[in-house]
């Protein structure tokens, strides 16, 4: 008789056709098809083992199709239906030999959950590390000093306790050296415990954070595409990087409260006359979408805003600071282009669409033979090779930057360079 994939309390197998062979036993105090939906989350949310790794590629597999199967795929079959947690474990357990789940199949351990309830210690004795007693497979990485990551990776490839216990350590001792911190080269530390209050290292750690809060927001970071990187040899710049973000977070916050004034008219007659929080602002103005920016588009992003007000040097106003109008150094340049039919080069367009606001870096230059905007003297070289073609020689800046000092145009400058190489650069009309 088929159980439904609705009953609560239950142990269950997923498959998938494009994985003959292939089975996952799981457990859960729910229903199998609500266990279903938080593997889904999971599996998108970063996990990377067996199971996860599939229903993750799976799901992208299926990304760019109109029409998607059911759960992408996969069938789920509820094997038992239970009374007790106990009789659910040892089912689980049961069922992943059954299937060999975790030599030919997505289980990673032979019963993730499961536990004896009557407590038996154990002991083994692991090279150089004397007498350990432990009751739970769970509790040996603890009592080792060693990742439960390294020892659980060590006990599925030999499948000996003891084994895997000196494997683990040896390991452990091979990569200790890279846990050195710079400056403190005589005080290594295994552990990010040792960098919680009353650890060795807990001056690395100002804040006080717990060893949990540390590891969360290393992988969380991993996630975002954040610069901290795996390497234990950059540790320190991790933490550094860390509570950097903690301070940037409390800079935003503040920025949350206070009040901003801003007040603009758009080309199209729209009119913009706020006062709010950054916050409040920040989505007010984002949710008009593009066309108020003096580029088209929406406004900058957000931390490009932040940074902007916050900037201690800045000489711009809140207006510019969110890109409604462009930097005061470019508002002359600007207004040729809007009134007076002068081009930027290059166009505020793609990757390009933001003028810096560091002014050192892109000072507008104007030529009014072209007719051009030059945003910056780097890009003078750039138009030449535009105008000039694939083989025409490369302008250093230098060059040109001797050129302007000497009050010769970039105009005049570029058509007797180009004439040597029977290129006629013409004037805009």
């Amino acid at each position: 008789m088929k159980i439904p994939v609705t009953v609560l309390n239950c142990v269950y197998c997923a498959t998938h056709p494009d994985h003959p062979g292939f089975h996952y036993v799981g457990e859960t105090s729910k229903s199998a098809e609500a266990r279903w939906r938080k593997h889904i989350r999971d599996a998108l949310d970063g996990a990377r083992d067996k199971f996860h790794k599939v229903i993750f590629e799976t799901i992208r597999k299926y990304a760019t199709e109109e029409k998607i199967p059911d759960r992408f795929g996969f069938k789920i079959r509820v094997l038992h239906e239970c009374e007790t947690k106990e009789e659910r474990w040892e089912k689980e357990r049961m069922e992943i030999g059954n299937y060999d789940a975790i030599n030919s199949g997505w289980n990673t351990k032979e019963g993730r959950r499961y536990r004896t309830h009557k407590k038996v210690k154990s002991v083994i004795f692991p090279r150089n590390r004397g007498k350990i007693e432990f009751y739970e497979v769970d509790d040996i990485h603890k009592k080792l000093g060693v990742s439960k990551y390294t020892f659980d990776a060590f006990l599925r490839n030999t499948g000996d306790i003891e084994r895997s216990a000196e494997k683990s350590l040896d390991a452990t001792e091979i990569t200790q050296h890279k846990w050195f911190v710079e400056g403190h080269s005589d005080k290594p530390f295994r552990h990010l415990a040792d960098l919680e209050e009353g650890g060795e290292m807990s001056f690395l750690n100002p804040q006080k954070l717990t060893k949990a809060s540390i590891q969360e927001r290393r992988q969380r970071y991993q996630k975002e595409g954040d610069t901290i990187k795996e390497k234990k040899t950059e540790f320190l710049d991790q933490i550094k990087t860390m509570i950097r973000k903690e301070v940037l977070q409390v800079e935003k916050r503040k920025f949350w409260k206070e009040p901003i004034v801003l007040k603009h008219v758009l080309e199209d007659g729209r009119s913009i006359d706020e006062r709010a929080p950054f916050g409040e602002l920040y989505y007010r103005l984002k949710s008009m979408g593009k066309g108020i920016s003096y580029n088209g588009e929406s406004i900058r992003r957000y931390n490009t805003i932040l940074g902007n007000l916050r900037n201690e040097n800045r000489d711009w106003s809140n207006e510019a600071a969110f890109g409604l109008v462009v930097p005061p150094w470019y508002q002359n340049a600007d207004r040729l282009v809007k009134r007076e039919g002068y081009e930027y080069y290059p166009k505020l367009k793609g990757e390009n669409k933001w003028i810096s606001m560091n002014k050192k870096r892109e000072v507008p230059i104007v030529d009014e033979d072209l007719k051009i905007v030059f945003r910056g003297i780097s890009s003078i070289p750039a138009y030449a090779k535009e105008k000039g073609g694939p083989n025409f020689p490369k302008i250093d800046t230098r060059t040109i930057r001797g050129v302007l000092e000497d009050g010769v145009g970039i105009y005049s400058f570029l058509k007797d360079r180009m004439r040597q190489h029977n290129i006629d650069l013409q004037k805009a009309d």
